[in-house]
């Protein structure tokens, strides 16, 4: 698969990526492996170590096993430093940390009573039966396949015959702040210890749930899960390894690794994207897929990235329906100071089976028989414009339109009546939602309310710029004037 890129420093992004994972990620000597397996959990090796790559905390996320986070947070997370735990985050951690020990006391208990007669069935072979709990560091490896990984358990149980190893299993301990059992294993609890046993190669893992109670003094018994005085107790789970769940975990790390965070990496540190802002995608809706995760930048920029902080732009249509399309779209880009340094119309042709609404004729006037006969094929263009905005965001531009919402259901219905992959990040627009939008409709409503005045693109430029001649409006490039002059006025008023 290959990433597509355009920059002046070094086109093929790809190239860049796997050079780093040589370089960084598979160089690790056998010494170093060693010396991290060993490190104490928490220490500033330990954190140098797991720096940069996938964990634990993180696989559920990154694959859709998490109800908590996602794709998309962990890759802010990874490539910024993600935002501050909150207050209950902090306090679950804080919990977390302060009962571990008790943690692990109330299940030596559970060993050494109601669970020994089972472990004497679970571990193969005759002779005394004993066990140790080690507390490694870190596991990581050179493997190509899992080099971007690192595992770092709570313990590993090893279980002895007449003083041999025999059997060792994973062990994982959680303590919740709600002082409750668990019904069934949480799913990103689940992702966690099934990727801790195939990186670590264990076969199956001890799930425990404590939730207050005496230490180690268990006085009932259940199977497995156990209750302890006091209200509070122990549960302790069998897990057996499920390596089809772990192997899809480990596809899907891989392509979220190279295809995503990787390529963010590089660009930010080459001073292409604005810190807190990721290259515009959206991995849900292409979860599973290769090159529908490509990061493109237009090889043909429809302005100067490199001077353009604002891109203002506007759309007439066929009309207003979910499968009306783009017939006219204009564009303006500003520099810094909000000076035009590029404008452009361009007349379309209709889509395929497209017809114009006779209301929306009326407004702009222009006719099927137009578009056919003076209208350009808009593929390249659309696909050019929306890298374009995609790239300026990525520099920390803005794009701004009056309804951007409208505009941009328009753009992606256009997109999608040519038979382009609108849904794929390569061609979408950014979400209403995103900082750097800026929907001057939307944000004037306010001001121009509290005046007794409507929001359209007349009255706000009549408002804030002065008197204006209509004559020309519902022409793209004439409304995307008069929205551009509105803008600057309304930015001088700190409206946006």
């Amino acid at each position: 698969m290959k990433l597509s890129a355009h920059f002046p420093v070094e086109a093929d992004l790809n190239a860049a990526v796997e050079e780093i994972i040589t370089n960084e990620y598979r160089s690790l000597t056998d010494e170093q492996i060693h010396t991290l397996r060993v490190e104490k959990q928490g220490s500033a090796a330990w954190h140098q170590g797991r720096r940069n790559r996938i964990g634990g905390s993180s696989i559920g996320g990154i694959t859709g096993n998490s109800k908590y986070s996602n794709a998309t947070k962990s890759a802010v997370k990874m490539v910024h430093g993600g935002e501050p735990p909150d207050s209950r985050m902090m306090m679950n951690c804080q919990w977390g940390t302060q009962t571990e020990d008790a943690v692990e006391a109330s299940f030596r208990a559970a060993l050494d009573g109601p669970m020994w007669n089972s472990m004497d069935e679970l571990v193969p072979g005759t002779g005394a039966l004993d066990y140790h709990i080690e507390h490694p560091g870190m596991f990581v490896t050179n493997q190509e396949r899992y080099c971007i990984f690192n595992a770092s358990p709570d313990g590993i149980l090893v279980m002895t015959r007449d003083g041999v190893e025999a059997k060792r299993f994973l062990v994982e301990y959680k303590s919740p702040a709600s002082r409750r059992f668990y019904e069934s294993t949480p799913e990103h609890y689940n992702a966690q210890i099934h990727f801790y046993m195939g990186i670590i190669g264990l076969a199956a893992c001890f799930f425990v749930v404590w939730v207050g109670g005496p230490e180690g003094q268990p006085t009932k018994s259940s199977g497995n899960a156990l209750t302890m005085d006091g209200g509070g107790g122990v549960q302790v789970k069998l897990v057996e390894f499920d390596r089809d769940f772990f192997n899809s975990m480990i596809d899907e790390g891989n392509r979220w690794f190279r295809q995503v965070y990787m390529p963010n990496r590089i660009l930010l540190k080459r001073n292409l994207l604005r810190r807190g802002v990721l290259l515009d995608y959206d991995y849900s809706e292409t979860k599973g897929t290769t090159d529908d995760l490509a990061v493109t930048v237009p090889a043909e920029p429809l302005f100067d990235l490199d001077r353009a902080k604002v891109i203002v732009f506007d759309t007439e249509t066929t009309g207003l329906t979910s499968t009306a399309s783009i017939i006219q779209m204009a564009f303006i880009a500003l520099d810094d100071s909000g000076e035009t340094i590029a404008e452009r119309c361009e007349l379309f042709q209709l889509a395929p089976g497209a017809v114009i609404d006779q209301r929306a004729y009326e407004t702009h006037r222009i006719s099927e028989a137009k578009c056919n006969e003076e209208g350009s094929d808009p593929r390249t263009f659309l696909v050019n414009f929306v890298q374009s905005v995609q790239a300026l965001i990525a520099r920390g531009g803005n794009v701004v339109a009056h309804n951007y919402k409208f505009d941009m259901r328009m753009m992606n219905q256009t997109l999608a009546a040519w038979s382009l992959p609108h849904r794929k990040r390569v061609q979408k627009m950014p979400p209403t939602t995103a900082p750097q939008v800026i929907c001057t409709c939307k944000l004037c409503r306010p001001h121009m309310k509290k005046l007794g005045l409507l929001s359209n693109n007349k009255a706000l430029h009549e408002y804030l710029v002065g008197p204006l001649d209509d004559s020309n409006l519902h022409d793209a490039l004439e409304d995307t004037r008069v929205t551009t002059a509105s803008y600057r006025a309304g930015k001088e008023r700190g409206w946006w």
